[in-house]
């Protein structure tokens, strides 16, 4: 059956975040750093449309195979300083697509820059609502300031969650 809604999403993505990395970059993480420095962080609509898609794509495809996608620091659900994360209720690292190292590891002492537990908000919000989002101060990876940033936040399984942020500018 033809998802109109999942087309135009992927679509709309292709055209505002298909933008090239410097063939040049020795790395990855270099060309990650460059693309942003380039192309500026993204907008609440980019980070929204990105996001929808990869929660379009995880119902199509199931968690397997998405959060496998979702994990490739070079892939799809990569873009400048948009990345899903992905948690379970015990706050332990399903996803996390700017760096999956951290997969398996516990993210319960994460705070943010004033000491705010938005890990715990984020769980609050799978729980309670399912979809939501929560604002937060969050160090920047371009400026090395400390920033307001948004995080989409959605329920996936019985007892999982994931996101998505943009700096608020």
């Amino acid at each position: 059956m033809f998802n109109k809604k999942a087309f135009l999403l992927k679509i709309f993505f292709l055209t505002i975040v298909s933008i090239p990395v410097n063939s040049q970059a020795k790395s990855i993480e270099e060309s990650k750093f460059t693309q942003i420095t380039i192309n500026k962080l993204a907008t609440k609509e980019e980070a929204k449309a990105l996001f929808d898609w990869a929660m379009i794509y995880l119902e199509a495809n199931g968690r397997d195979i998405a959060y496998e996608a979702f994990n490739k620091v070079d892939g799809k659900f990569v873009d400048r300083d948009l990345y899903i994360f992905c948690l379970d209720y015990n706050k332990a690292w399903k996803v996390m697509g700017a760096n999956p190292s951290l997969i398996g590891h516990s993210a319960s002492e994460k705070r943010d820059l004033n000491g705010k537990d938005f890990v715990e908000a984020f769980l609050n919000i799978a729980k309670n609502s399912g979809y939501g989002t929560f604002r937060y101060s969050y160090k920047n990876p371009v400026t090395g300031k400390g920033q307001l940033k948004t995080s989409f936040i959605q329920k996936v399984a019985e007892n999982e969650f994931c996101g998505m942020g943009y700096y608020v500018n």
